[in-house]
């Protein structure tokens, strides 16, 4: 009988070890693909993640091709925004990305040849961005139904995806 209850006592008690490292594992790495999360909810959790100066990470809100996303990677200024050319139809979506921008108040900052290239992105401003050889980086800032409406706008017009109950949404936290 006492054998028993030792036995019952070690697995409880290895039971709520495993049970505390997966908390304290998802706490410091978040990695999911949620699929009831909705924007505003992803854009939140990622900015009040990043309150912290060792925090990084991203959201990617997807369509039904590997071609079709919005990202956002968390940067000191705000929400990064990558719009790369690797897109299916690249130039052409990257194209009308910078019109949705420009129509937003967004500036083009000049490339400088002599100032390498991810110093330009990394001291982008609010309503900044700067095309180079692999896309368009355009900085967003923190307010997050301002960019919830931005990643809608992007969505629906360029993907055809005007309900946000369609996307994928994968949010990943480091830190």
């Amino acid at each position: 009988m006492k054998i028993k209850n030792i036995i019952s006592i070690f697995l409880l008690s290895l039971t709520l070890v495993v049970f505390i490292f997966v908390k304290i594992n998802q706490r410091h790495n978040k990695s999911s693909n949620i699929p009831n999360i909705k924007v505003k909810t992803a854009i939140y959790e990622l900015l009040t993640y990043g309150k912290s100066s060792t925090s990084s990470g991203f959201v990617i809100f997807a369509g039904n091709s590997q071609f079709d996303y919005v990202q956002y990677s968390l940067e000191i200024n705000g929400l990064l925004l990558w719009w790369p050319t690797i897109h299916k139809n690249g130039l052409e979506r990257l194209s009308l990305c910078e019109n949705i921008l420009i129509k937003n108040g967004f500036n083009d900052i000049a490339v400088k040849k002599d100032i390498l290239p991810e110093t330009q992105i990394f001291s982008l401003q609010k309503g900044q961005y700067i095309i180079l050889k692999d896309g368009l980086y355009a900085q967003v800032g923190k307010n997050i139904d301002e960019i919830r409406v931005l990643t809608i706008t992007l969505m629906s017009n360029i993907f055809g995806l005007n309900d946000e109950e369609q996307y994928k949404i994968t949010l990943k936290l480091n830190g």
